[in-house]
């Protein structure tokens, strides 16, 4: 995390919580939390093997805070991957989906899956929820509009 980057989060009033969608998604999580002495929320099918102190464990069905709610993403490369549902609307992933090319979304290949047949019905059971807007994967560009759409087009390729 850079100055830019620690005056833009201050401008933006900072954190109060952070997480961590799986242990692949680390990365520089410890400094972010020492800076910004936010809450660390990580997946509780990987507090085991994850290398950072979490003050809590998540799972599928949680809601951790007013207006998230947690979604486990099985199948995918990590035990544990999250997907993070914002108001509703708005959809943050780890590994499984994302997306390499604007406005339509993909999976993670198959040599990097640990059960495909868990990790369709992940990502189906997703593009059941009418409601997404926006989806922000942990890899590749964003859609902030047709998320939905984006979603059941993915799953009818799969």
């Amino acid at each position: 995390m850079n100055d830019h980057d620690k005056k833009h989060l201050e401008s933006l009033g900072g954190a109060a919580h952070v997480i961590i969608t799986n242990s692949d998604h680390i990365r520089d999580a410890a400094r972010i939390l020492l800076f910004t002495g936010a809450k660390c929320w990580g997946p509780l099918a990987e507090k085991e093997q994850f290398a950072l102190d979490c003050d809590g464990w998540l799972k599928d069905g949680d809601k951790p805070i007013t207006g998230i709610e947690v979604f486990s993403l099985n199948g995918s490369k990590t035990p544990g991957e999250l997907a993070i549902l914002i108001d509703g609307t708005t959809l943050i992933t780890g590994d499984l989906i994302r997306a390499h090319e604007g406005g339509r979304l993909c999976m993670l290949p198959d040599s990097k899956i640990q059960n495909r047949e868990l990790a369709v019905a992940s990502i189906k059971r997703m593009a059941s929820i009418k409601d997404i807007r926006a989806v922000i994967p942990g890899d590749g560009w964003p859609i902030f509009n047709e998320g939905h759409e984006a979603l059941l087009e993915l799953s009818k390729k799969l």
